[in-house]
């Protein structure tokens, strides 16, 4: 017989080890499960309702979490950069300081937003919503 509290660990392990999963992956990333590997000219961030993760395609390594404005990712220009939405509870609108400000989009939201960076020199990354961010650096 199944208890409620077995039943509760069964869907917290699918829902955490689907994160976990998807961490572990390059590639867009849809709805919390990467799909696939970052291809050449592209580089992922994570948005998460508490912090931002590098995913691919940064010189930096991938992998890292970054809970206040720390995050960096260098590219090479020509770099389509693309900002993934993980977080559920949150609204994000990414802005590239003297770039570009991407849409805002609302919490839940599974849908990649990408920019092509085609302007060298380093530019301030701020979520409007959270206040996370930190530095992209594009290379010629």
């Amino acid at each position: 017989m199944v208890t409620a509290a077995r039943a509760r660990f069964a869907i917290y392990a699918l829902f955490f080890g689907g994160l976990v999963l998807a961490q572990a992956g390059c590639g867009i990333v849809s709805g919390g499960a990467a799909t696939g590997q970052c291809a050449t000219g592209t580089a992922q961030i994570g948005v998460y309702d508490t912090g931002m993760k590098r995913i691919c395609g940064c010189n930096e390594s991938g992998g890292a979490f970054f809970t206040t404005k720390t995050l960096t990712c260098t590219v090479k220009v020509g770099t389509t950069m693309y900002f993934n939405y993980i977080g559920i509870t949150n609204s994000h609108q990414m802005v590239i300081q003297n770039y570009q400000s991407l849409p805002v989009r609302g919490a839940g939201t599974t849908t990649p937003d990408g920019i092509l960076l085609n302007l060298t020199g380093s530019y301030s990354l701020t979520d409007t919503f959270t206040g996370l961010g930190g530095t992209v650096t594009i290379t010629p």
